[in-house]
């Protein structure tokens, strides 16, 4: 039996996604305060641009108002 730690599992599941085409940024880099921010904080859990992008690749034709009325009700399922 093979004992992996949580970096190791990491580098196993990114190495399978990039494998089925998936690319991955470092989260330093897309933080708020990182070279390519996606975030204002790290309290924003979903990258909202890129959400939004992959609804409108899914769902091609979407009104731009219909993707971000979704996509606010993502960050904020309760209401």
């Amino acid at each position: 039996m093979v004992a992996f730690n949580e970096d190791a599992y990491e580098l196993q599941c990114l190495d399978w996604l990039q494998g089925i085409g998936w690319t991955w940024a470092k989260g330093p880099e897309i933080a708020h305060d990182g070279l390519m921010p996606e975030r204002s904080s790290h309290k924003d859990v979903l990258l909202t641009g890129r959400v939004e992008d992959a609804m409108s690749r899914i769902y091609p034709g979407t009104p731009k108002d219909v993707i971000r009325k979704v996509r606010q009700s993502l960050e904020s399922p309760g209401n």
